[in-house]
């Protein structure tokens, strides 16, 4: 017999996922301060959650296939903000897409790294505005071919299977 120093914890003690819907046009910012003073660097994570849906899942994937390159382009090449500098779109456990944006600078404050995203994100409408069909298509094409695609590796076919 085994013998583990901790126990199960009770059903009522689980921890559940919950969702929270905010009023339209309403955000939220949580700000953590670093324990370490001497640290320079700032982050931002911009989060954009949609509906509960297999539709709204794959929109806000091809929305990032789409935005990856010009956002990287934009922020990192031409403004210089963060030496990291990435978008993430994923489907949570709850079934809920989430869209992340992520810089990371010590040369920004989080402020300035906000609105150069909400800068972005303004300019980026148009690009998507103006994008010409076959473009599109091609987007489409090459998230269906992700998606479709098996995985490569162990580690690849694991992190598939262990988000289930």
């Amino acid at each position: 017999d085994l013998e583990f120093p901790f126990q199960a914890l009770q059903a009522g003690n689980l921890t559940r996922i919950r969702l929270a819907q905010l009023p339209k046009g309403r955000d939220h910012t949580l700000v953590v301060i670093g324990s370490n003073p001497d640290e320079t660097n700032n982050a931002l994570w911009c989060v954009y959650n949609t509906l509960q849906s297999t539709d709204a899942v794959m929109m806000t994937l091809l929305l990032q296939s789409i935005m990856e390159t010009p956002f990287f382009g934009k922020l990192r090449t031409e403004q210089q903000l963060g030496y990291i500098v990435q978008t993430q779109a994923e489907r949570l456990k709850s079934g809920v897409g989430r869209l992340g944006l992520l810089i990371q600078s010590d040369t920004a404050t989080p402020d300035q790294l906000l609105d150069a995203v909400e800068s972005f994100r303004r300019e980026f409408r148009q690009t998507l505005v103006n994008m010409p069909t076959d473009d599109f298509v091609r987007y489409k094409a090459a998230l269906v071919e992700k998606i479709l695609r098996p995985a490569e590796t162990l580690s690849d076919e694991t992190r598939l299977w262990w988000t289930q």
